[in-house]
């Protein structure tokens, strides 16, 4: 159970209304939807009762979000003690899964080569979650692909990932060195309920255009860990697009191959953004100036 997953069901509880709750949770719809989904499975409960107008707390949810508010509010007192004792010390990153596939893993080992005494603690978000860390003071900095709403924020361009489509090594696409939009024509791609949030916006945007184009394999119940995924797709002879840098974070079985995609859209450019500059944030934007200098510095991938 996660401590956004709370804050996001007492904001619900306030507003009996999702747009609005979504819009103080800083997040997209479809992202407080799958939060509240997700701490309802792990509940094995209903907290929401959703009608066409308006929702209505269950019976369920009263007597756990009372308990939940208070759960907050020493966690929020905890978190406020430990920046004080952590300032200059600690720094969380809010970062996609697909990160720990990229050049970033060598920025955090240069950081604690730098750093010893700096203890750098990744959070792995989905899509642009980073953001509303930020805003609640969760984490220091986070990784965000653009395009994502900056207002309030300080960044710093990274690199650019492409966008892959994964599919079995026994795929006819397999043939071709990059795949253009239009040799997808016809192919079932897979997807699931989650993944529209998870997506950055410009990989939602390319999903969009394939609609009536290609054929979507909806996959029930939770989204799937990378590794489900090479494994359905080993299986059978569906594709699924996502950032090539998953394919290095969780390395692909010999059955699973993936192709660049050929589109302008391919290309998601990330920014490492933060609220406010600590002692900490400093000590590593210092290290990213100088390690962009070095031959180790991706411009695009």
């Amino acid at each position: 159970m996660k401590l956004r997953q709370l804050r996001a069901a007492i904001i619900v509880a306030e507003e009996l209304n999702f747009t609005r709750a979504a819009r103080r949770c800083n997040l997209s719809q479809p992202s407080l939807s799958r939060l509240i989904a997700e701490l309802e499975q792990e509940l094995g409960t209903a907290l929401f009762r959703r009608g066409y107008h308006r929702i209505e707390l269950t019976a369920e949810a009263e007597v756990f979000l009372t308990n939940a508010r208070a759960a907050v509010s020493v966690l929020d007192g905890g978190i406020k003690t430990l920046q004080r004792i952590r300032v200059g010390t600690e720094l969380r990153i809010a970062v996609g899964e697909f990160m720990f596939g990229t050049p970033f893993v060598r920025l955090l080992r240069a950081v604690r080569l730098a750093h010893p005494d700096l203890r750098l603690l990744p959070v792995q978000v989905q899509g642009t979650e980073g953001r509303a860390l930020l805003l609640s003071g969760e984490v220091d900095l986070a990784v965000l692909p653009v395009p994502a709403d900056l207002t309030s924020l300080t960044s710093v361009p990274l690199w650019a990932e492409a966008a892959h489509v994964f599919m079995s090594a026994a795929h006819e696409l397999t043939s071709r060195d990059a795949v253009p939009l239009s040799a997808l024509r016809g192919e079932r791609l897979l997807r699931w309920s989650s993944d529209a949030a998870g997506r950055p916006e410009k990989l939602g945007r390319l999903c969009g255009l394939l609609d009536g184009q290609v054929g979507w394999h909806w996959l029930p119940g939770p989204a799937p860990t990378a590794r489900q995924v090479w494994s359905l797709l080993s299986e059978s002879a569906r594709l699924h697009i996502t950032l090539g840098a998953m394919g290095h974070a969780y390395p692909l079985p010999p059955s699973v191959v993936s192709r660049p995609l050929r589109t302008a859209l391919a290309s998601v450019p990330l920014v490492l953004a933060g609220r406010v500059s600590s002692p900490a944030a400093q000590r590593f934007l210092e290290v990213l100036d100088a390690w962009r200098s070095t031959s180790e510095w991706p411009e695009r991938r």
